[in-house]
């Protein structure tokens, strides 16, 4: 392995370690609700596992890159880290979106109240269902 590739390495899977560290820290701060609470921590994990298996995907996808890249006479170095850096931008954006999403979803459904939620299924409280 080159000092590129290692620099390359340490430096996208450190960039990979601080966003996940992101999104967990934005799914503990949403996971203060009461109504919403348990539904911001298990998205939040939901969420950042998949992040970081995705990210490390994108890594290893760039590192395959470097002979291409030294070949072309570009700065390997500094045009993987661009490449990795807005992958994980892109991805980052998607999974913050994500968080907020379920979480929203989860508020939602805490504030119906209990009758809306017979309605959409036919069934009063006082009915049973047809088996």
């Amino acid at each position: 392995m080159t000092s590129f590739e290692i620099t390359y390495f340490a430096l996208s899977l450190t960039g990979l370690a601080v966003l996940c560290t992101i999104v967990w820290q934005m799914g503990a701060a949403m996971a203060d609700c009461p109504a919403t609470g348990r539904a911001a921590k298990a998205g939040a994990l939901t969420i950042l596992t998949g992040f970081a298996a995705i990210g490390a995907g994108i890594v290893a996808l760039v590192a395959a890159l470097f002979p291409i890249l030294t070949a072309g006479g570009l700065s390997p170095l500094y045009t993987a880290l661009g490449f990795t850096g807005i992958a994980l931008g892109i991805g980052f954006t998607f999974a913050a979106g994500r968080l907020q999403a379920v979480v929203l979803e989860a508020a939602n459904r805490a504030t119906q109240p209990a009758d809306t939620m017979s309605h959409s299924t036919g069934i009063t409280g006082t009915e049973q269902a047809p088996v």
